[in-house]
């Protein structure tokens, strides 16, 4: 297997971003809220493959967007039933993350 290249790997974090049906600007939130300092800017160029993802962020980056880290590095066929299950995780992230902000 050879190594996928920097733009290889942020095509494949860009149409999981897309998949997720949301936008950079709330991945990039999301990466911030659990410990990176990421802007939208950031995602930008991960998915351009203009800036390499660090390991650690690219567990967190897979783990936002409901997909496996393999995936980022590897083809695997995405179905439908897939795709509908990381919708409805999403979802639910974004309601809990609401309903804590509401309690902070």
């Amino acid at each position: 297997m050879s190594r996928p290249t920097e733009g290889t790997i942020g095509t494949r974090v860009r149409e999981a971003r897309e998949r997720s049906g949301r936008p950079q600007r709330t991945i990039a939130t999301s990466m911030t809220m659990l410990g990176h300092k990421w802007i939208q800017d950031t995602m930008t160029r991960v998915e351009n493959g203009k800036r390499p993802l660090r390991l650690s962020e690219a567990v967190t980056l897979a783990d936002i967007l409901g997909v496996s880290l393999e995936s980022l590095y590897r083809d695997q066929p995405t179905t439908a039933k897939d795709t509908a299950a990381i919708r409805e995780l999403l979802g639910l992230q974004t309601e809990i993350a609401k309903r804590i902000r509401e309690l902070s």
